[in-house]
């Protein structure tokens, strides 16, 4: 009914199930947002990247929820990269944290993981919506997923360099757990 002031793209990130991540960006009439961008270390997800959006959002929407008033915004649209999956798993979260006029969106790259063939998916169709590649809609909602696949790989990266320097240092004899954690984070 309106072009959206807020949207929230969300992208989850890990190399072979480790050290899982996930990037969330914001994009508006400005364009991107940047001081908005939010990281998340996956706690629970288990193995698969639908239960990782849905614990990504379901801490979102708590945050949300605690600082409404004080804190950022309620999105108008939540961008999710991913398929039907990952939009039934956050739906399902939404429901249960009773999050209201928020609407929602999966993006998936088409056959071959083909970029220009992407499929939305949308609440209450099992069928997907693709737009014809020349279509500017397509073009801006494949620049807010990319850009959202981009935060979400970098911080990957730094976690995972940081993670490896740790266990580098962990196992060099006679520097202790807490001088490790001294280096890394006088390093940061």
């Amino acid at each position: 009914e309106a072009p959206p002031e807020r949207v929230e793209v969300y992208d989850v990130s890990h190399t072979g199930n480790q050290e899982p991540v996930a990037g969330m960006i914001v994009f508006g009439p400005e364009g991107f947002q940047k001081n908005a961008y939010r990281r998340f270390t996956i706690k629970e997800g288990g193995a698969d990247d639908t239960a990782r959006m849905a614990e990504t959002l379901a801490r979102r929407f708590d945050r949300l929820k605690r600082k409404e008033g004080g804190g950022d915004p309620w999105p108008d649209l939540v961008l999710l990269d991913g398929g039907i999956g990952q939009l039934n798993a956050v739906l399902a979260v939404a429901e249960e944290k009773q999050v209201d006029g928020v609407r929602f969106c999966a993006i998936a790259k088409g056959p071959e993981r083909h970029a220009g063939k992407e499929r939305l998916f949308l609440p209450g169709g099992e069928t997907p919506l693709i737009l014809p590649m020349n279509s500017p809609v397509l073009f801006l909602l494949q620049k807010v997923r990319d850009e959202a696949h981009r935060s979400a790989i970098t911080f990957h990266k730094k976690t995972k360099v940081k993670l490896d320097q740790q266990s580098k240092l962990l196992n060099t004899k006679g520097i202790s757990p807490a001088k490790v954690q001294k280096l890394l984070d006088r390093k940061s």
